[in-house]
């Protein structure tokens, strides 16, 4: 189950695998860095759209 809401991405992960949700998903190590680079992305005002289970940012409607 691949993940289409990008706020349940930065909170349970991207839902590829089996660790979705759980102590042991990979967004846990990375949540704050990702933090981060979400806000300068936004702040650049690039448009966020989930794709392939994961952030996207696009301008000009391209990724």
């Amino acid at each position: 189950m691949m993940i289409t809401d990008i706020e349940t991405y930065f909170s349970k992960g991207c839902g590829r695998c089996a660790r979705f949700s759980t102590p042991d998903c990979s967004i846990k190590d990375w949540q704050e860095g990702l933090a981060q680079l979400r806000s300068i992305c936004l702040s650049a005002d690039l448009k966020e759209t989930v794709k392939w289970g994961h952030p996207c940012y696009m301008f000009a409607d391209r990724n």
